[in-house]
């Protein structure tokens, strides 16, 4: 299915960022957490299958601040894989002001559907956060540094089915990053979230956007309605550009 990354609600947020007011507390010290888990089976005339899942992880120390995020995506339709993506990133924020900092990031994809055996990237940069009140947040984060990726061509058979790949030879390049992050809670129980990240090579530029609202079922326990895009500017042959996923997901928060 095509489309393209959903940015209104950032753009929202930026036209609002002139009548904010930061929020003087400071970020809560020590780990913190969320975990988010969608399954979907069906049996009969079609047999189908998917799993998806998120976990987030938050350590703060001073102003330091460690994130981890590993999302796992598989899909099987009468016991053929229909997708099958693993990702994951790790980055470091150090807090030079209240309201900016320094990071470096790191961030590993493998998706079997693609077009890529995997794309991998490591870059440094600075981040803002613009706003910092209570029900909204928005942080914007630019940064460079280096990629390396490596195409594969698909193999089908005569259904249509995928059943091995040819790699091609691994790539490198310089590549640009940046990322908008929005949160903003409607009322206690009600929020939504976007996050856009745009990594640019000459090779192939790869965005991402995950839009998502969650409505609390409990202090602990929420559920989440999720819409997520991926696009590759320059995807090998006999693969689309654009990926779409819409999930609901029950997600808890530690």
């Amino acid at each position: 299915m095509q489309g393209k990354p959903t940015v209104v609600i950032a753009i929202l947020a930026l036209c609002a960022a002139g009548i904010a007011v930061a929020d003087d507390a400071p970020p809560p010290q020590g780990w913190s957490g969320k975990g988010e888990l969608g399954v979907v089976e069906a049996k009969g005339n079609t047999n189908a299958d998917t799993v998806n899942a998120k976990l987030g992880l938050a350590d703060q120390v001073g102003p330091w601040k460690h994130t981890l995020t590993v999302n796992l995506l598989e899909a099987k339709t009468n016991n053929v894989t229909s997708a099958n993506r693993k990702d994951a990133a790790w980055q470091t924020n150090y807090d030079f002001t209240k309201e900016s900092f320094v990071y470096g990031n790191v961030s590993y994809i493998d998706d079997q559907f693609s077009g890529f055996a995997y794309q991998a990237n490591a870059t440094v940069g600075l981040g803002h956060k613009f706003i910092d009140s209570g029900a909204t947040k928005l942080t914007m984060q630019l940064g460079a540094g280096f990629g390396q990726l490596q195409p594969e061509t698909p193999i089908t058979n005569p259904e249509g089915n995928v059943i091995g790949e040819v790699k091609g030879a691994k790539e490198n390049a310089g590549v640009v990053q940046g990322e908008i992050k929005f949160e903003h809670a409607f009322t206690v129980t009600t929020k939504v979230l976007e996050d856009l990240k745009v990594t640019y090579a000459d090779i192939n530029t790869y965005i991402q956007n995950d839009l998502a609202l969650q409505v609390k079922i409990s202090t602990k326990l929420a559920l989440s309605l999720a819409y997520g895009v991926r696009h590759n500017t320059n995807p090998t042959t006999g693969t689309r550009a654009t990926d779409t996923l819409s999930t609901v997901n029950m997600v808890y928060s530690f």
